[in-house]
């Protein structure tokens, strides 16, 4: 009775175990593929931050910086400080446009002429390029290369694959499992066996079609599954051993043997223990399982369970916390994007790169353009821009100018700063756009303005001009009615001076830019004059000059210092009857820093004694004077040939010092 009772008692136990047991396989088996499944997900996540995105951020922000950096020490500590939070970077290297090394961090010891393997198109916008695996001499490692090119320099990441292949053995479920990133041809880029990535081996295409694959092979038997890396030519690739199914089924299945053999005596017993210490746990068990699959990563499995499930609850646990943390962080990374994007002051839109049709756009560029969010979204880049740009003319630039058109009709000048952005597989382009129109009209109204100055000045210099003409033609008359010679010399001369005036703002009058004179052209004309006034011939005046500004502030003595020393020149230094000369020079004299003005006017004439030099007559004092004006100096001279050489030297600039 007894034995009929406990087999009466232990006979459902055992059938509930046997069917317990397929279920449970199953369980463990979906449970396996969930867990594989989120551990490839995080492989992917991995190797897609740490090796595709990262230099995709990296390398574009850094080369912006360091374009048109020369400082060899600034470059060096810009590659520093991009380096310090990536311990995947082994090295980060800029070349010049011929491929030679700018500089790098650390210092590798690469040769000035080092070629990478990356091929980024250099006519190419936005564009990251990786090279194939390769075993680097320089770092004693595989490695691969990240490269962005700009039009005059390149930046190069080395990316260390056994640093990698270390965080993908971390990302493992356990460690029967393998794990690896492979290129497009199937070689191994990282592997959480290193020496499959050094060996250069090669995943089986089989494999990598994306659904779940049998394999066996001397290490054991796999269920492998792949997914590509989006962005990428990688694919990640997960061997989940079937080992830990087989061996935990095969545990429960002992231990629910063993149950079931005691259970003919303690069949009450038993059933009792199992309901509260196996069957429960394991429901649950089930259940949280299920919930994690669903994505409920917030789940966790109690401990309170037995100690052959503790260690799987455990892992469990662990799985769903790593994951939850991850979804935390990017939904912290998704919430800061959100908020620079609407808190920006400055309207910005983000635009469909395969169209320009507006996407999104913040409270600023609503507020801006004058539309509620679902209105804007409704348009294309066309109905704004009223300048007629084409889409490709936004993909193309990263700053553009154009017109654009509000709500309201009004039409806007306005700067577009466009970048490229990447949201999922949606490619963006990113659009801060900022208002010039008042800049463009204050811009128009100071050129019209300066256009009016400039005029009233030209009537200013033209009616001084003229009025000056009045007084030199007063002069000439009194000179003509006047019978004392001195007297018209005296007016001659001073017709002379108000002549030398007179030119000068003519001169000014005349000139694109009224605020200086060409002192060659005001010398020539004015030396003309002073020929024909003392009727010698233009040929008996030798004069060489080069055009060089002049402000009108200094022109007006060195015309009446230049008329008074070739007047004399005229007067005394070509004595009648003879074929004597008058050479005049004007030149530039760049000594240092200074540039010197230098006139020479020289005759053949009798001389001028140095004592009548050292006298002063009016004309000498005048000249002398005159000179002291310009901050110059002037020296006599007797050449050994005979003749007068005067020599004038002043500089040429408005706040020259005196000599």
């Amino acid at each position: 009775m007894i034995a009929i009772l406990a087999t009466v008692g232990a006979l459902p136990f055992v059938v509930f175990s046997m069917a317990f047991l397929s279920v449970i396989g199953d369980r463990l088996a979906e449970y396996s593929e969930t867990v594989s499944t989120a551990a490839l997900q995080a492989v992917i996540a991995t190797a897609r931050e740490r090796a595709i995105e990262g230099p995709r951020r990296d390398l574009p922000a850094l080369l912006l910086q360091a374009a048109d950096e020369a400082d060899g020490s600034r470059l060096t500590e810009l590659l520093r400080d991009t380096l310090a939070p990536r311990p995947e970077y082994l090295a980060l290297i800029v070349l010049d446009a011929a491929g030679r090394v700018v500089a790098s961090y650390p210092d590798t010891g690469l040769s000035p002429g080092y070629v990478y393997r990356a091929k980024a198109a250099r006519t190419a916008s936005g564009v990251t390029a990786f090279s194939p695996p390769f075993q680097s001499d320089t770092f004693g490692r595989p490695v691969i290369e990240a490269a962005y090119a700009g039009e005059r320099r390149s930046v190069v990441a080395i990316i260390d694959l056994e640093w990698l292949s270390a965080k993908l053995y971390l990302a493992m479920a356990s460690p029967q499992d393998r794990v690896g990133i492979v290129w497009l041809d199937g070689r191994y880029l990282a592997s959480s066996d290193p020496s499959r990535m050094r060996s250069g081996e090669r995943v089986d295409a089989r494999l990598l079609g994306g659904k779940p694959t049998a394999y066996a092979d001397e290490r054991g038997e796999y269920t492998v599954l792949s997914a590509p890396i989006h962005g990428s030519d990688w694919r990640g690739v997960y061997y989940r051993s079937n080992l830990p199914i087989r061996e935990s089924t095969a545990t429960f299945g002992l231990r629910i043997t063993m149950l079931g053999l005691v259970s003919f005596a303690l069949a009450g017993l038993i059933a009792y223990l199992v309901w509260h210490r196996l069957l429960t746990p394991l429901s649950t068990l089930t259940r949280k399982i299920a919930a994690i699959a669903e994505g409920r990563y917030g789940e966790r499995l109690e401990l309170d369970v037995p100690d052959e499930l503790m260690e799987m609850a455990r892992a469990i646990n662990s799985m769903a916390e790593s994951i939850e943390r991850r979804g935390e962080e990017l939904e912290r990374s998704e919430r800061r994007y959100r908020m620079t994007f609407e808190r920006s002051g400055a309207p910005v839109l983000l635009l469909s790169a395969d169209d320009a049709s507006v996407r999104d756009a913040n409270p600023a560029a609503l507020e801006y353009y004058g539309y509620a969010p679902e209105e804007i979204r409704r348009l294309g880049i066309a109905d704004l821009d009223a300048s007629g740009r084409k889409v490709q003319a936004y993909k193309g630039a990263d700053r553009l100018s154009s017109r654009h058109r509000l709500s309201s009709g009004e039409i806007r000048d306005v700067i577009l700063y466009v970048s490229p952005l990447e949201l999922g597989d949606e490619e963006l382009l990113h659009a801060l756009v900022f208002d010039v129109t008042d800049q463009r009209i204050a811009e128009e109204r100071s050129v019209a303005a300066l256009e009016e100055k400039t005029l009233l000045l030209r009537e200013v210099y033209h009616r001084v001009k003229n009025n000056l003409q009045v007084i030199s033609s007063l002069l000439s008359m009194q000179a003509a009615v006047t019978a004392d010679r001195s007297v018209s010399t005296a007016l001659q001369g001073a017709q002379d001076r108000v002549f030398a005036m007179s030119l000068a703002h003519e001169i000014v009058y005349q000139m694109p830019d009224i605020s200086s004179v060409d002192a060659g052209d005001y010398a020539s004309r004015l030396v003309a004059y002073l020929a024909d006034e003392y009727k010698v011939p233009r040929d008996s005046v030798l004069a060489a000059y080069e055009p060089m500004p002049l402000s009108l502030e200094r022109a007006v003595p060195f015309g009446l210092l230049l008329g008074e020393i070739v007047s004399n020149a005229l007067k005394y230094g070509i004595p009648p009857g003879t074929d004597g000369r008058v050479r005049v020079s004007l030149s530039l004299d760049e000594a240092g820093r200074d540039r010197m003005v230098c006139l020479v006017v020289e005759d053949d004439g009798p001389g001028l004694p140095p004592e009548v030099a050292d006298k002063g007559s009016l004309g000498i004092s005048l000249i002398a004077g005159l000179a002291d004006q310009l901050r110059g100096t002037v020296a006599w001279e007797r050449p050994s040939g005979g003749g007068t050489r005067v020599t004038v030297r002043f500089d040429s600039s408005a706040d020259g010092k005196a000599r």
